[in-house]
């Protein structure tokens, strides 16, 4: 946990310019920038910063921006990737299979591509895919039709086709794939699913690769 908050703490100041130290500050200073800007700050002016005291939310922006970076051929940022990917495992057992399943998903900035704009509030969502608490929507589908959804959000993700909410329908009794900019309305309910949230985003990561996999046998 002490690479992770020397790196937040702005600590490494009077280290070496070469290289790998280069190219790790970019790479943390490129997901920080994405935590929300208050907690950040405040783990700055503390000058310590551990892995616990963040929320749940920032730690997952932390491990979004992990899943969606390309550093195979970089020996020393790959690495340091894993390093910090082993801390934040620590506090969130499920962040190796969360960087899994954001991997296969790769493909660019979904929410450039939300055609019409998204309508609900997408911080409440994040939250309440992190928290594992259960969610009613408004939903129209492709089809034009509407209809009401209890689901358990998985996560979100972006396939460079807009913003896909992956969840357990509870009405399908499936996982399904939401496109958010097709969501009207959301209401986060009181109760959760945090004793199956890990089991669901497994799930998710076998259904991918098995549709990959099906994709590519009748491609060859």
């Amino acid at each position: 946990m002490k690479r992770v908050s020397k790196w937040i703490a702005g600590r490494h100041k009077g280290e070496a310019e070469d290289k790998p130290n280069a190219a790790r500050r970019l790479f943390f200073r490129g997901m920080a920038g994405a935590m929300l800007p208050g907690s950040f700050a405040a783990t700055q002016s503390d000058g310590v910063a551990g892995l616990a005291t963040l929320p749940r939310a920032q730690l997952a922006v932390l491990l979004r921006d992990i899943g969606s970076s390309d550093m195979q051929a970089d020996g020393a940022l790959s690495s340091e990737r894993q390093s910090m990917l082993d801390e934040i495992t620590q506090i969130m057992p499920e962040a190796p299979d969360l960087v899994r399943l954001h991997r296969l998903y790769r493909s660019g900035e979904g929410l450039a591509t939300c055609r019409p704009p998204v309508q609900i509030d997408l911080t409440g969502l994040h939250r309440a895919c992190t928290d594992a608490r259960r969610i009613l929507l408004t939903y129209r589908d492709r089809a034009g039709a509407i209809t009401q959804r209890s689901v358990r959000p998985i996560e979100l993700v972006y396939p460079g086709r807009g913003i896909r909410l992956i969840a357990w329908c509870e009405m399908r009794q499936a996982l399904r794939h939401f496109a958010v900019e097709n969501m009207i309305e959301m209401t986060v309910l009181t109760d959760g699913f945090s004793a199956d949230r890990h089991s669901l985003i497994l799930a998710a990561i076998s259904e991918k690769q098995r549709n990959d996999e099906e994709f590519y046998n009748r491609s060859a």
